[in-house]
């Protein structure tokens, strides 16, 4: 099944490509949203930029390269001046800290870089494991000329 032409919001901005964000990132090309990739660990990076995952998961490569292929996937280490995506999904990790407490560090950093490249407008997908209460927080910090991000989480 492909997203039809009609549907709006085909372009994608997926920030964090561990298991979580590079499954969805290449499931949603598969179905034909244009999907950047965003990912600050160069090693990953350069995984990915071979057309290879940094796991293994069945038939995971095989779609990443027909994506790649396709023109539907690509890779940066920051989200793109320019970027054109009309909705940012959240999938970077939420490890504990020394005290066994949720860091949110990463979701704050990437909240800010959305809210600094974003068009008003977009929607925010919160799909990191995060505590209840979380989204609002992150989604508050991305505001474009004063419009606040639509924010949807999708728990865990």
């Amino acid at each position: 099944m492909k997203v039809g032409s009609s549907f709006g919001d085909r372009k994608v901005c997926i920030l964090g490509l561990g298991y979580v964000g590079l499954t969805l990132a290449a499931v949603m090309a598969d179905v034909g949203f244009s999907v950047t990739g965003v990912e600050i660990r160069p090693e990953i990076l350069e995984f990915l930029r071979e057309g290879k995952a940094s796991f293994h998961e069945p038939g995971l490569e095989k779609m990443l390269h027909q994506g790649a292929e396709d023109g539907l996937l690509s890779w940066q280490q920051y989200i793109p001046d320019g970027c054109d995506a009309t909705v940012y999904i959240i999938t970077v990790g939420t490890p504990l800290d020394q005290n066994g407490k949720v860091r949110l560090d990463m979701i704050e950093r990437v909240a800010r870089e959305i809210a600094a490249k974003a068009k008003p407008g977009s929607l925010l997908i919160m799909r990191s494991t995060v505590m209840i209460g979380t989204t609002g927080p992150a989604s508050s910090q991305v505001i474009w000329s004063g419009e606040p991000a639509s924010p949807a989480a999708r728990p865990s």
